[in-house]
């Protein structure tokens, strides 16, 4: 053989080598897929382990609060546990009390049945008596047993002596009481104090019933004339008995009726007029309308009194208030008229501390050229609406697109007076802000602890009226906070509604984190539980500790908790939004009006087609659309006030977001 032909490739072995290459090829390409697969499963395998890890710490954090509950709950069931024993005792206790009552009773009843044995058994003999014997009169006078105690009653005995021609019958019988027939009324001694005389009571001794007399004895003498009482021993000899057969006997304390005979000769006064030096010392009547109001040492006019009657001033100096009350006067040539302040704002606000409107003191007011609303310019118009110059809510949203229901709002540069510009709004209540400026242009406060109101100045503040759901416009104003915030003397201070107010709208639920975390705080110092970060915001989410208003009140006491004060300061006032809001307010009112009475109508006749009645008279249907058409200046303000009172009454916590 060649060495050419041992050197020449085979065809086989070729083949065979490509097949072996392939296969490594493949080897290593599922090689290289499963180091894939297992590398993608070691990931989702340490996926899952800190998942569990993350839910079994979740899993010991829960399971440490059910045993800290667990063990809150424990203690509170065990003081239940004892507030009950304590309960059980004193219901045995009043139970014995009841069963010895029942048993004293029983054996009242049974006294007082004996008694009423003997009573009918001498009342048998009696009547055997008369029976037997004619002589003995029918029926002699009876008199009524005096019940007064102290004083000795005349006898009502009659001693049935035995005649001349007496027989050993009389002799024999021990001196028998005879009663009227017709007094089946009047009863024993022991029997009428032991069941038949009724609760003592204090009867009220009017003026017009009281005895008229200038001496001791002439004022028993009436009171016996009066009230059908016998004097005793002494002067029933002097006295004629009253022209009546029978007198009812007067159940009165014995204590009342000493002190009547005591001062009777002191009081002049007929039955039916009394003396004029009397009623004078009388207090006066006072009405609604002209009630006259004490506080703290002085007393104020009232609002709608004459100007010719002047004011009293009590003895003591006045006391300084924070926020002076701005009282609109109408000026009419020969006298003028004051408008009751309680319209514009609540009477506490002269009880606020002085330091807190003193922040807001150092800026001064913003003098305008037009007034507001509420430095009237007019009489006729205060005269016949108090509330000139206030709008409602509902006529915002409508007319300027502003939020219905947030504390902070917006006005679209689009729907603003004038346009171009960002119009931003701020509606704040006395309710919980005693310091808001008392009048268009005035510096003033907000007690608050939101602070978004620090940017984008100025803010066009509108406050609520305090008896109708109605808003007024009192300027533009920067809000700056305050260094100083609300102390716990101050907080201490502040009228109770306002302390009150707060309370309350700390604990209602809500989505702003610096009154949540205050009320957190509260509860876990309450519970003695620790405050952290992490402890608060798990009691924010959860809400699980109980806490009261007092809690909250205590809290603010104290000074553990504490509010920002803003201050107000007036930059400006925009004479030609308050004139648009008014004029289009006037229109908007009287539309509505229209449209309530036209919604009533046909809610009336919808109701009326519902329960089948017969249709009503041509002028029953006349009188019922007069009525409805009387009814359009009040009607509108009270459906308004009824429709949105939820959103017109809500104070700075309760509003939603501004955002929203």
């Amino acid at each position: 053989m060649e060495p050419s032909e041992v050197c020449r490739p085979s065809p086989s072995l070729d083949k065979h080598s490509s097949q072996l290459e392939d296969a490594l090829r493949d080897a290593r390409r599922e090689i290289d897929k499963l180091e894939h697969q297992t590398l993608r499963l070691r990931g989702d395998f340490e996926a899952q382990s800190n998942n569990l890890t993350r839910q079994i710490n979740n899993y010991a954090d829960d399971l440490r609060d059910a045993r800290k509950e667990r063990e809150y709950f424990r203690h509170h069931l065990e003081q239940k546990g004892l507030e009950i024993d304590h309960m059980r005792q004193d219901s045995h206790t009043k139970q014995q009390e009841f069963e010895d009552l029942r048993t004293t009773y029983d054996v009242q009843q049974k006294e007082h049945e004996a008694l009423r044995a003997s009573y009918d058994s001498q009342r048998r003999e009696l009547e055997a008596l008369r029976a037997a014997d004619p002589q003995i009169p029918p029926n002699p006078p009876s008199q009524a047993k005096n019940n007064v105690e102290g004083q000795s009653a005349p006898s009502t005995d009659v001693e049935i002596k035995p005649p001349k021609e007496s027989s050993s019958l009389f002799r024999l019988q021990k001196p028998i009481i005879i009663s009227d027939d017709s007094d089946e009324d009047l009863k024993t001694d022991e029997l009428s104090k032991s069941l038949f005389l009724p609760p003592k009571f204090e009867p009220r001794l009017e003026a017009k019933e009281a005895p008229s007399a200038s001496n001791k004895d002439a004022a028993d003498k009436s009171f016996a004339a009066k009230h059908g009482v016998l004097l005793d021993a002494r002067t029933a000899a002097s006295v004629p008995e009253p022209p009546r057969k029978r007198m009812r006997v007067e159940s009165m304390d014995s204590q009342h009726v000493r002190n009547l005979r005591s001062t009777a000769a002191k009081v002049n006064a007929t039955s039916s007029r009394i003396d004029a030096q009397a009623r004078s010392r009388l207090q006066p009547w006072k009405d609604g309308s002209s009630r006259l109001r004490v506080r703290k040492g002085k007393e104020r006019e009232i609002a709608n009194a004459p100007p010719s009657i002047a004011a009293p001033t009590g003895s003591s100096a006045p006391r300084q208030t924070a926020a002076p009350s701005i009282t609109p006067t109408v000026r009419d040539g020969e006298f003028s008229k004051n408008i009751n302040t309680s319209v514009y704002q609540p009477d506490y606000v002269e009880d606020v501390p002085v330091s807190l409107n003193a922040r807001a003191a150092v800026y001064p007011p913003y003098l305008t050229s037009s007034n507001a609303s509420n430095s009237v310019s007019s009489s006729s118009s205060l005269d016949t609406n108090p509330l000139a110059g206030y709008v409602s809510r509902r006529f915002l949203t409508k007319q300027y697109k502003c939020q219905p229901q947030s504390w902070l709002a917006k006005i679209h540069p689009s729907h603003n007076v004038p346009q171009g510009q960002q119009r931003r709004l701020v509606f704040s209540q006395w309710a919980n802000n005693p310091g808001l400026p008392p009048a268009p242009g005035k510096p003033g406060t907000i007690i608050a602890n939101r602070l978004e109101m620090l940017e984008d100045a100025p803010w066009s503040v509108f406050v609520r009226a305090t008896q109708e759901p109605l808003w007024q416009y009192r300027g533009e104003y920067e809000v700056i906070k305050s260094e100083n915030p609300l102390s716990a003397a101050e907080f201490q201070g502040l009228p109770q509604p306002v302390r009150r107010q707060w309370a309350k709208d700390i604990l209602r639920p809500q989505s702003w984190w610096c009154y949540t975390s205050a009320r957190a705080r509260i509860a876990l110092r309450r519970h003695h539980l620790a405050i952290t970060p992490e402890t608060v915001e798990k009691e924010v989410k959860r809400r699980s500790l109980a806490v009261n208003e007092q809690d909250i009140l205590d809290a603010f006491n104290s000074g553990e908790e504490i509010l920002n004060v803003l201050v107000l300061k007036p930059v400006g006032y925009d004479s030609a939004f308050q004139a648009d809001m008014e004029a289009k307010f006037s229109r908007w009112k009287t539309r509505e009006n229209e449209s309530s009475s036209k919604s009533k109508a046909s809610s009336r006749r919808q109701s009326s087609r519902t329960r089948k009645r017969p249709r009503a008279s041509a002028s029953e249907a006349l009188s019922g659309e007069l009525v409805v058409a009387g009814n359009d200046d009040s009607g509108s303000d009270r459906d308004e006030g009824k429709m949105f009172d939820n959103d017109e009454s809500l104070t700075e916590l309760e509003y939603s977001d501004f955002d929203q």
